[in-house]
């Protein structure tokens, strides 16, 4: 049978550019959001929220990218996703592998796709009443463009598309992409999400559907008062194990299970049981012992539903057995990227299984009856000989559960 493993990592959010960058704002407790004034195109137009916004320093395009140029024309999400993946490629030694380029396939995941140019676009036609728009606005909003933009700058000409299922995208990529390897279509896969919508008229609307938080994100603390809207990217690459240990190369982890379900029940309010069925999913399909130790990664958005439901659903799935595990909610440090939020969680657990340390949640205030987890709060919590559970659940009950084994 097909063993996948994952041997690069990539990421840019706002807890800052790279990897490194990224766990040593989570083990010293740092937290990239901030609140923030966003204007729309009319300056006297704006909405006020904490949001985790990546900085203007970390968007420069990669160093050696071919075409700097037409770096510098892409929509915001496209170029995050660009650097996530530079990272990821030079992070797993991809050049030294040297698959053939239709070998290498590429799923990224998002939610908005290009926003930005597609809120500047409207701008213009229905605010300055300008009949014509940018020439290029049609391929820089397209949902598919970070698929598109990795394989033009990579060279990847093997099977390339995005998936959209809202906040459980990037983790659906990740695992079709095990799958695709598994079923022989590729060799190897560059898997992720990229989503960049911190624009007025998104943001706006995720207030008014009140699920913003009024100061901080605090996951499953109690008053917690909502989410915290986010951008940035994150890449894995993923490779066949045998061929991956040929080349010597590091090994974070092994995709041993995944699960998915919908939960037909609201477009909003999540159902504890269509979580619970994914995770069981995830749980029965790594075929991993009753007595395995997680590090859990929850979804944990910091919304009382939310928060409730995921509590709920673990220890339907783990019950007394759950306070046995760790469990770490790292959206109250890098915000919720939506679409591209699995891909960088998973990232998180992936360095922190290779650290023994799981990162505290920030902002907690002490414990909320209603979601009772073993949360890591207050400092780092120390972890050995344990597996990763990462969770993403979506609006319209759009679930994904994603279990990665140590190798």
């Amino acid at each position: 049978m097909t063993r996948v493993v994952i041997t690069g990592l990539g990421c840019v959010s706002a807890l800052g550019r790279g990897a490194a960058a990224t766990w040593s704002a989570l083990t010293h407790g740092r937290s990239g959001i901030a609140w923030t004034r966003v204007e729309g195109a009319d300056p006297t137009l704006f909405v006020e929220a904490p949001i985790g916004q990546v900085r203007e320093e970390d968007c420069g395009e990669p160093q050696g990218l071919a075409d700097a140029k037409s770096f510098k024309t892409l929509d915001r999400f496209c170029r995050l996703a660009v650097i996530a993946s530079a990272e990821a490629l030079a992070d797993g030694a991809f050049n030294e592998a040297h698959y053939d380029p239709d070998d290498v396939a590429i799923i990224f995941g998002s939610s908005t796709g290009g926003l930005t140019s597609l809120e500047d676009s409207y701008f213009r036609i229905y605010g300055q009443r300008v009949g014509r728009v940018h020439p290029m606005t049609v391929p820089r909003f397209m949902g598919s463009g970070a698929a598109s933009v990795v394989s033009l700058t990579f060279g990847f000409s093997g099977p390339a598309w995005c998936i959209s299922s809202a906040c459980a995208s990037s983790s659906h990529a990740i695992s079709e992409a095990a799958y695709l390897i598994k079923a022989g279509r590729a060799k190897a896969v560059l898997a992720g999400g990229s989503e960049a919508s911190i624009t007025y008229g998104h943001t706006l609307a995720w207030q008014r559907l009140g699920a913003l938080a009024k100061d901080a994100c605090r996951p499953f603390s109690i008053n917690r008062s909502g989410m915290a809207l986010a951008e940035g990217a994150a890449a894995l690459v993923l490779e066949d194990y045998e061929a991956a240990r040929k080349r010597g190369a590091v090994i974070y982890g092994e995709v041993t299970g995944a699960g998915y379900s919908s939960d037909a029940y609201h477009l909003t309010q999540p159902k504890t049981e269509g979580a619970a069925k994914a995770i069981r999913q995830a749980l029965k399909s790594s075929g991993l012992p009753s007595d395995t130790r997680f590090l859990i990664s929850t979804h944990g958005t910091g919304t009382e539903l939310n928060d409730v439901s995921e509590a709920a659903a673990l220890r339907s799935v783990f019950a007394d057995r759950l306070d046995d595990h760790v469990a770490i909610a790292t959206k109250s440090s890098h915000g919720h990227l939506l679409g591209g939020t699995g891909a960088l969680e998973l990232v998180v657990g992936l360095l922190a299984l290779k650290e023994g340390l799981a990162p505290q949640v920030c902002n907690f205030k002490g414990p909320d009856p209603a979601c009772p987890l073993p949360l890591a709060v207050g400092a780092p919590r120390p972890i050995k000989k344990v597996a990763l559970l990462s969770n993403s659940f979506a609006f319209g009950g759009l679930n994904s559960v994603l279990v990665v084994s140590p190798v």
